[in-house]
């Protein structure tokens, strides 16, 4: 136990205790891994002069985090005892809050990766056949509010009959726009809750967020409002009130390759004694 001033700085030991050995775990994280996704992530946010972001890699076969990396991170060394007191400050309270996890806690509009999610629910409600096919004008409009296609607002362009498929790998938000018309928020929000979003994945790390699927009972609550056609559209391209952590999409997406099992996303595989036997294992976690 130590005393400390206002800014970190050591003043006197009170006491100590000396430590015990407690039992070692074994890690799913690949470690060449972790550094290669950290060091290409933050390469990569300094180059678009951003603030921060977030990677994580799961193998889909098991649910098994194989990196998980948050930026800016922290120098764990900085929070021992008898540290600089700036450097102990600006790792606590800094305003890039490098302790907090995004990966897991931070939630952010997921864009158009969440069109797998619209896809899912079109196809498993039998609302929308894999080869239905929807015609991209550039722009659809309700009532007076048009809603536009992103290729049609960049470029000026249309794709025209558009399926599924093509659709996906064009992110066509005209189709999306149309498959949500045949559907509601009610059933992008089953499946999107079906493939994991909306609720604590259960990882084994504290702190996480549960992410929002939205409803209409929810924003008349949180909003004062109710739910509008329009709302539906921004959902089903990822858009409006819909909230995710990169760990749920990265969950979402692990479903998807691994023929529909949702794995509860895990770090810890092992307990091991001082000589690395292992004593207790942790097994593969499904979810359903």
């Amino acid at each position: 136990m130590a005393e400390v001033d206002a800014s970190g700085s050591l003043l006197r030991t009170i006491g100590e205790k000396k430590a015990t050995l407690g039992t070692n775990l074994k890690l799913s994280i690949d470690a060449n891994l972790n550094q290669k996704v950290y060091d290409t992530l933050s390469a990569e946010i300094q180059k678009v002069e951003a603030k921060a972001g977030a990677a994580v890699a799961m193998d889909p076969r098991d649910g098994r985090i194989l990196a998980l990396t948050s930026y800016p991170s922290f120098d764990p060394n900085v929070l021992i005892a008898g540290a600089d007191g700036q450097a102990i400050a600006q790792t606590l309270t800094g305003e890039d809050k490098p302790l907090f996890s995004r990966v897991i806690s931070g939630t952010y509009p997921p864009g158009s990766v969440f069109k797998i999610a619209t896809s899912v629910a079109a196809l498993e409600s039998g609302r929308v056949k894999p080869d239905t096919k929807y015609v991209d004008n550039g722009q659809i409009f309700l009532g007076e509010f048009k809603f536009t296609n992103w290729y049609f607002t960049q470029y000026g362009k249309t794709e025209g009959e558009v399926d599924l498929v093509k659709a996906l790998r064009r992110s066509n938000d005209t189709y999306f726009y149309q498959v949500a018309q045949a559907l509601d928020e009610k059933i992008i929000g089953e499946y999107a809750k079906k493939l994991g979003l909306g609720s604590l994945t259960g990882i084994d790390l504290p702190g996480e967020s549960p992410g929002l699927v939205p409803t209409n009972e929810w924003k008349k609550a949180n909003v004062g409002q109710i739910w509008y056609p329009g709302d539906t559209l921004h959902m089903a391209i990822g858009h409006g009130f819909v909230l995710v952590t990169p760990l749920q999409l990265a969950t979402m997406t692990s479903v998807i390759a691994s023929n529909g099992t949702l794995f509860r996303p895990q770090i810890v595989t092992a307990q091991a004694d001082e000589s690395g036997k292992v004593i207790k294992d942790y097994p593969r976690n499904y979810c359903s």
